[in-house]
C-alpha cells in the first residue's frame, strides 16, 4: 500500500534526523504526530488520522505527508480538499511515480468540486467556511465540494459578514465580504452661548377687589296731576256758585208760607208726626 511506503519513509527521514535544537525538537514532534495519524489511520479513523499527518506537516514539511493527508480526504469522500492536497504534491514533486494515476483523479472529480473566490477590503480579517478557520484575508481560491456552504468574514472593529452561497460542480463563483464604511463623525455643535442671567420678575401690587360703585338712588319722578282733577274745581265751583243763585232767586220769587202750619196740617191727628220746625224756637 502506498501509505504504508510512504510511512517506512517518513519513519526512517525523521529517525535519522540529527541534534540540531529547535529542528530537532520539531521532527521528534512530527514523528510523534505522524505515529499517532498511521495508528488512526490503520483503525480507520481517518478524521483523527488528518489532523494528525496535518500537525506533523506544519512541524516538518514533509512532501510526503501532503499525499497521506489526501488519501484520508479520499476516506472522508471530501472531494474538495482531496483535490485541494493532489494538487499541492504534485506541485511539490512535479516528478512523482503516481502523476499519471492523480491527474486521471484530478479529471474524475472535476465535476464534484467548485472554486470559491472569496474578497474582502479588511486585510487581517478572518475567514471561516463552514464554520471553520481557513486563513486570514486575502486567501488563495478554494477547491471545494459543490453544493451548499456558508461563508463568513470576522472584523476587528465590526460585526461579522456571512454569505450562502450553492456551488456547482465546476463553477468558478467569486463572494465580496466588504465591512460597511465608517459613519461619519456627527457634525460639532455650536458653542453653547451663555444666556443672561434671567431678570427678577417685578414685585406685583396686591390685587385687590374693584372698588364697588354704588348707583346713586334717584328719587321716582313727581306725579304729574292729571289735568280732569284740575277740571274739578275750576269748573265745578262756578257751577254750584250758579245752582245757588239760581236757588235763591227762586225762594225770593216764591210766596211766604208757614212751614210749621203745613206740617200741622198734614199730621191730623199729631201721633205719628213728628214736628220740625226750621228757623223757629221749639
Amino acid at each position: 500500500m502506498r501509505l504504508g511506503l510512504l510511512s517506512a519513509l517518513l519513519a526512517a527521514l525523521l529517525l535519522s534526523t540529527g541534534p540540531c535544537g529547535a529542528a530537532e525538537l520539531d521532527d521528534k514532534l512530527a514523528k510523534a504526530h505522524f505515529s499517532t495519524g498511521q495508528g488512526y489511520f490503520d483503525a480507520g479513523r481517518y478524521g483523527p488520522a488528518v489532523n494528525q499527518f496535518l500537525e506533523a506537516y506544519k512541524l516538518s514539511h514533509r512532501i510526503d505527508l501532503l499525499y497521506n493527508i489526501a488519501l484520508c480526504y479520499e476516506k472522508l469522500d471530501d472531494p474538495g480538499r482531496l483535490t485541494t492536497y493532489l494538487k499541492h504534491y504534485l506541485e511539490a514533486r512535479p516528478t512523482a511515480p503516481e502523476r499519471v494515476e492523480i491527474e486521471a483523479k484530478l479529471y474524475r472529480l472535476a465535476s464534484r468540486v467548485a472554486t470559491l473566490v472569496i474578497r474582502t477590503t479588511a486585510a487581517g480579517a478572518e475567514i471561516h467556511l463552514d464554520g471553520e478557520v481557513i486563513g486570514l484575508a486575502p486567501i488563495d481560491p478554494q477547491v471545494i465540494a459543490a453544493g451548499k456552504h456558508r461563508v463568513e468574514a470576522r472584523f476587528v472593529d465590526q460585526a461579522p459578514l456571512a454569505e450562502e452561497v450553492d456551488l456547482r460542480g465546476g463553477e468558478v463563483r467569486e463572494v465580496a465580504l466588504d465591512p460597511r464604511p465608517p459613519a461619519p463623525p456627527p457634525p460639532a455643535k455650536p458653542a453653547a452661548r451663555a444666556d443672561p442671567p434671567p431678570e427678577k420678575p417685578a414685585l406685583a401690587a396686591p390685587s385687590l377687589p374693584p372698588p364697588s360703585v354704588v348707583a346713586p338712588r334717584v328719587p321716582p319722578p313727581a306725579p304729574v296731576p292729571s289735568r280732569r282733577l284740575w277740571l274739578i274745581p275750576a269748573v265745578g265751583v262756578p257751577l254750584l256758585a250758579v245752582a245757588a243763585a239760581v236757588v235763591v232767586a227762586v225762594l225770593f220769587m216764591l210766596p211766604a208760607s208757614d212751614f210749621g202750619a203745613s206740617a200741622r196740617a198734614s199730621c191730623s191727628d199729631g201721633s205719628q208726626c213728628t214736628l220740625i220746625e226750621f228757623g223757629g224756637a221749639p
